[in-house]
Order: structure tokens, then C-alpha cells, then sequence
């Protein structure tokens, strides 16, 4: 997956990487600057400085992802670039039917490795939140969405098995 992919893949969640850092950044500002500082800071002063520092660690959070998935730092690449077409693939599986989502998430197990029940995917193969072990659309609507940026209508996966294994 190319970063221009990545980054349209994964965009939905950058929004709510910024919630989630917030509420850690409200735990950790207080303590932090007080002991830094040496003084009492006002009541409710972090909230400020988490709203402020929300956007900017989503980001790099979300630079990291990028990375991982594309293997190229978003940063550090033009525009033009990130449109070009990579070398590597992903395996992409559409599960269709009844309750698929549902059923295909229960394998996987929890987002987060150390969350995950034992036996499922992520909790034998995921390391962390980011390099879990795979990904699965949390909707019939992402589902689609995530389909139409990866192309799932083109047949990449003939010409690889091809390639290694001859004509089956």
C-alpha cells in the first residue's frame, strides 16, 4: 500500500486518535509540568495545553501508522511521490455474509494485542496497537470505502501466485 492509500485508508482515524491522546495527555500534563515547574498549577489549565497538544501527537501517531503500513515516512516524501506505485502488496479477504463484520473481528480478536482474547489473531501475531496482525473494517460503510481505496476489483494476487507458483 502506497502512502497516498495509507493516508486515505486511514484518515477516519485520525480523528479519533486526537480524542483518545487527549484524555492521556490530561493525566500527564498536570503531574508532569508540576514537577517540572515546582509549583501548583491552576485548576483545569491542562485541559487547555491537552486541546492544543492533541493535534499535534495524533499526528505523529498517525506518521507512525503511515510508516508502518507504507514503509515510507509521509514526512519526508513530496506529494509526487506518494502517489507512486509501490512494491509492495497487501492481502486484502472480503468476508461477505450475515453478521460478516461481526464474525471476522471476533477472530481477529481486540484493536490492542494485550486486549486480545487468547486464540485470536492479534493476540498470537499482533505486537502492538499498530503492528497487530491485521486490519478489519469496523462497518459496512468503512468496508466499502476501504475497498475502493485499495481496489479490491483488481486481481493482484493471480499474477504473485503465478509467478511463484506456476499456473494453477
Amino acid at each position: 500500500m502506497g502512502v497516498r492509500e495509507a493516508e486515505e485508508f486511514y484518515a477516519p482515524i485520525k480523528e479519533r486518535l486526537a480524542e483518545k491522546i487527549k484524555g492521556k495527555l490530561l493525566k500527564e500534563i498536570r503531574s508532569s509540568l508540576e514537577s517540572s515547574l515546582d509549583f501548583k498549577l491552576p485548576q483545569g489549565i491542562e485541559e487547555g495545553i491537552a486541546e492544543e497538544l492533541k493535534v499535534y501527537k495524533a499526528e505523529h501517531e498517525f506518521n507512525k501508522i503511515i510508516k508502518f503500513i507504507s514503509g515510507i515516512d509521509s514526512r519526508e516524501v513530496s506529494e509526487e511521490e506518494k502517489k507512486k506505485e509501490v512494491r509492495e502488496k497487501c492481502l486484502a479477504l472480503v468476508y461477505q455474509g450475515e453478521n460478516a463484520i461481526m464474525k471476522i473481528r471476533k477472530v481477529l480478536g481486540e484493536t490492542n494485542p494485550k486486549e486480545a482474547a487468547p486464540g485470536t489473531v492479534r493476540k498470537d501475531f499482533g505486537l502492538d496497537i499498530i503492528k497487530n496482525g491485521a486490519h478489519a473494517s469496523d462497518s459496512s460503510l468503512s468496508a466499502e470505502r476501504e475497498m475502493k481505496i485499495i481496489q479490491i476489483e483488481k486481481d493482484d494476487i493471480s499474477e504473485i501466485v503465478e509467478r511463484h507458483y506456476g499456473r494453477i
